[in-house]
C-alpha cells in the first residue's frame, strides 16, 4: 500500500480518517475511480496498466485484514502477483475462501 499510494503506513499529521494507512485504504481498494485519484503519481501508471494495480490493491487490502486467518498465506500472494491480470480470476474465487 505504501508502494502504491506514496504515503506512510501512520502520520498523526494527516486527518484522522485516513492516519492509518491500512484503515483508510480498505474502503479506496476496490472503488477503481477513488483508487485511480489515490495512486502515487510518480508511479506514473498508464490506464492499459490499471487492472494490475487494481489486482495488487485488492491484494494489499486482504494482507492487512484485521484477523490473521482472513490473511492470504504467502504462496497465495505469490501466485497471485506472478499471474498479473490471469491472478484476477483466481484471487477473486481464493479469496472468498478466507471469509
Amino acid at each position: 500500500m505504501e508502494l502504491l499510494i506514496g504515503l506512510m503506513a501512520l502520520d498523526e499529521d494527516r486527518p484522522e480518517e485516513s492516519q492509518y494507512l491500512a484503515s483508510w485504504f480498505w474502503h479506496v481498494k476496490s472503488d477503481k475511480e477513488k483508487l485511480m485519484t489515490v495512486v502515487d503519481p510518480a508511479l506514473d501508471i498508464k490506464k492499459e496498466m490499471f487492472d494490475i494495480v487494481s489486482i495488487i490493491a485488492e491484494l494489499a487490502g486482504h494482507c492487512t485484514a484485521r484477523e490473521p486467518n482472513q490473511r492470504p498465506d504467502m504462496s497465495h500472494v505469490v501466485n497471485v502477483s506472478s499471474e498479473g491480470e490471469r491472478g484476477r480470476t483466481r484471487m477473486a474465487t481464493s479469496v472468498s475462501d478466507f471469509y
